[in-house]
């Protein structure tokens, strides 16, 4: 029997579960699903460090006009992306944002038992309860990791509540090829000992609007996996088909730059988020 690394128990038992629902990693898994882990129960900015340190690279916070995407050109889309989203994407440093939230009724506890045990804890996926949280907004930066020769390894995406400084998540943004070689977006949140990789099919509809899915049945699909490593430090894998994410990013009838971001367990849309992402306001 494979069980995960001594460590506290709330983290033990959820790694010990993934590895019996799991499936061992194999080395193609490398390519496209495996993405950094913390060794610690520490995210943040000593994570990234940690991350910096063990891949030998160099953290770049200076840059202005830095985006979560390099480009949308691996992706074929039918109908090209509306020019306010690329810029957002591309250029994601240079804007604020307004965010509303709210949990469906009867998942609230579920929201708020995770926070406890969890998310608070360990600084990571920590959702708002209510919007009351974000009505002074969110802090964002984007953070690179560079190698010796200056390309970029790893965009994060780190965010806080601007009100109480708690950090809601810090995100590894990339492009990956799935087994069948269809292009990705891949978002990989580091956890103790692992991560959760989320893998997001994008679509555009007849205005340019991306809608992201992450939705699938099979290993190998687009959808939300559980990475772990356990104590003899093998890697498993846990494809929970019961999570789904639905993001839409849209320019609404006025230009104004929006995002609809709902989550979904078997089939109930638990938490909703909308964001409202405007470029920040240069100085007179």
């Amino acid at each position: 029997m494979n069980f995960p690394k001594p460590q506290p128990w709330q983290d033990w038992l959820t790694q010990w579960w993934n590895i019996l629902l799991g499936k061992p990693c194999t080395a193609d898994d490398t390519q496209w699903l495996i993405g950094p882990i913390s060794e610690t129960t520490e995210i943040g900015a000593s994570l990234i460090r940690q991350i910096a340190q063990r891949e030998s690279l160099s953290i770049d916070e200076t840059s202005s006009q830095c985006g979560l995407m390099e480009s949308f050109a691996p992706f074929r889309f039918q109908t090209p992306i509306h020019p306010k989203i690329q810029d957002f994407y591309q250029q994601t440093s240079e804007y604020e944002f307004d965010v509303w939230t709210q949990w469906s009724y009867g998942f609230e506890f579920f929201g708020e038992l995770v926070k406890r045990l969890f998310a608070r804890r360990i600084a990571q996926l920590n959702l708002p309860s209510n919007s009351l949280d974000t009505a002074h907004g969110l802090s964002s930066k984007i953070i690179r990791l560079r190698d010796p020769a200056g390309n970029v390894r790893h965009t994060i995406w780190l965010r806080h509540i601007k009100r109480t400084n708690e950090v809601i998540y810090l995100g590894i943004y990339s492009v990956i090829h799935l087994p069948n070689t269809e292009p990705c977006i891949r978002v990989v949140f580091p956890l103790p000992q692992g991560n959760a990789a989320v893998i997001l099919r994008p679509t555009t509809d007849k205005q340019g609007n991306l809608e992201l899915i992450s939705k699938g049945n099979h290993y190998g699909d687009a959808g939300f996996y559980f990475i772990v490593k356990d104590a003899k430090e093998t890697y498993w894998k846990h494809l929970l088909k019961s999570f789904t994410e639905r993001i839409y990013v849209y320019v609404d009838s006025e230009g104004v730059l929006r995002t609809d971001h709902s989550m979904s367990l078997w089939g109930f849309t638990a938490f909703r988020l909308h964001y409202r992402m405007q470029r920040k306001t240069k100085p007179l």
